[in-house]
This record gives C-alpha cells, sequence and structure tokens, in this order.
C-alpha cells in the first residue's frame, strides 16, 4: 500500500464550457477524472463526484492525494478550489490486462441512423459548451419513457481532454436531457449534486464517430430527482454507466425565472 501527500495543481476552466451558471458539469467531471492518473496501465473503473456549489470560468486549484496504490488497483482523491472547495471525487482505478470475455450488448440494427436525425435544440436553449456536443435525440424524453440519442464530441475537444479517455464519457452523459425537463411544467435547473459512474476497462476512442446514450428518471421530487444512463459504442457495447442526484430549481437566484 502507498499512500502520498496532496500534490497541487493548477487548472483553468475556459467561458466556452459555461453551462447554467457555471461550468457545465460534465466537463468538469471529466477534469476531476483526469486528475487521478497514475501511469503504469492504471486506468479508471468509477467515480464518485460531489458537488458542493457551481465552478465558475476561471483559476482554479486540483488538490490530489493516491489514498491507495497495490498490484491491480489504486484509489485517488481528487478535490476543486475555487477560493473554497467547489467539487471532491473519489476516483477507483484499476490495472486491467486481457479484455473482459463478457459483456452485455444492445441490439443497435433497429435504431435510426444519426445523420437522419436533425440536431436536437435543448429545451432549456443552447448553451456554450453545446457546440462540443452534437447530440440527435431520438426519443427526447420524459419522466415516464426516459430519452435516447445519437451522441458524438467535436474533435476540438481532444486537445483539452485525453481523446482516449473514460472521462469523456461524463461529457455525453451529462449532456441527455433530465426527464423533468420532458414535463409540461418544467424546471429551470437542475444541478448535480452527486455523479457516480463506471468505465469500461479498455481503451475507448470516444471522440472518434458516434455513441448511443440512454437516460431515465429513477424518481423525482420537487426538490430533489435521481437519473441513470448509459452510453454505448457503435457496436453495441457498453463504454459507461452513470447514476447522478440532481437539485431541482424551479427559479434562479437574482433573475425573474
Amino acid at each position: 500500500m502507498s499512500v502520498s501527500s496532496a500534490v497541487e495543481s493548477a487548472v483553468r476552466f475556459g467561458p466556452h464550457w459555461e453551462g447554467v451558471q457555471g461550468i457545465y458539469g460534465g466537463f468538469v467531471i471529466a477534469r476531476l477524472v483526469e486528475a487521478a492518473r497514475l501511469g503504469n496501465g492504471f486506468r479508471p473503473l468509477s467515480a464518485t463526484v460531489h458537488f458542493v456549489s457551481g465552478v465558475q470560468p476561471g483559476d482554479a486549484r486540483m488538490v490530489t492525494r493516491v489514498r491507495h496504490r497495490g498490484r491491480s488497483t489504486a484509489s485517488v482523491a481528487v478535490e476543486l478550489h475555487q477560493e473554497r472547495a467547489r467539487a471532491y471525487a473519489v476516483v477507483e482505478l484499476g490495472a486491467p490486462g486481457a479484455a473482459p470475455h463478457w459483456h452485455h450488448r444492445v441490439d443497435m440494427s433497429q435504431l435510426p441512423e444519426p445523420e437522419s436525425i436533425v440536431l436536437s435544440e435543448p429545451s432549456y436553449g443552447r448553451l456554450a459548451y453545446s457546440e462540443f456536443i452534437d447530440m440527435r435525440l431520438i426519443r427526447p424524453g420524459s419522466l415516464a419513457a426516459g430519452a435516447t440519442a445519437w451522441t458524438r464530441l467535436d474533435p476540438r475537444v481532444a486537445g483539452e481532454l485525453d481523446g482516449t479517455s473514460p472521462a469523456l464519457s461524463t461529457l455525453c452523459l451529462d449532456a441527455l436531457p433530465p426527464g423533468l425537463f420532458g414535463e409540461s411544467t418544467r424546471p429551470v435547473f437542475v444541478p448535480t449534486i452527486e455523479f457516480s459512474i463506471h468505465f469500461w476497462p479498455m481503451e475507448a476512442d470516444l471522440v472518434a464517430g458516434w455513441h448511443y446514450a440512454t437516460q431515465h428518471t429513477v424518481w423525482a421530487s420537487d426538490e430533489f430527482c435521481l437519473e441513470e444512463s448509459t452510453l454505448y459504442s457503435r457496436d453495441g457495447r457498453v463504454v459507461a454507466h452513470a447514476r447522478q442526484t440532481r437539485g431541482v430549481r424551479w427559479s434562479l437566484p437574482g433573475t425573474d425565472r
């Protein structure tokens, strides 16, 4: 077992990743997961991220600490600070050898081709980060039916994040429209409170080409909701599976919305 002292590093969040009241949560999660790199064959297997408050455009600090490092598994804690702690994560890593000998696969043959679907306009409008995520909704989404979509990342994303990193899957999964936005009366904002995600353990290029994503709401109240989402490769293999607890905001502070 090897435990390290805290290591600090500087990071900057550009305004081109802005969402509602701060930086898009999927991008923040991706940066937290990538900060947990260990090398020597270790890859993220899962991550749990907690948001204390929104991350704003500008400079920030990452504080990373290796909590455990064994021969085949490791655990890394990461905190993101902007004047105070804004988000923290625990990333579990493994050093897999051969590819899994079995994995769940879905039949993609009945899905429409991505190019046959018009580029989707979110119900909350296009935000700054939207230009980096091409989403074609197959089923727009509701509490009862959930949402399904083809999604593809802009190649420019690889200039800011590792193009083969499992962290990129958070960009696609967190962008899926929440079920509450498909209702006739919908909130204006559903910020992520906690996001847990499990990754395919081998190399996967998430920038090149389309991926299929599904989302459904497990339960929802006027204050919180729980959502589950899965990202699949074009051949139907699971790339990542996530659950997140969201807050439900019916108005934004300081606005008439």
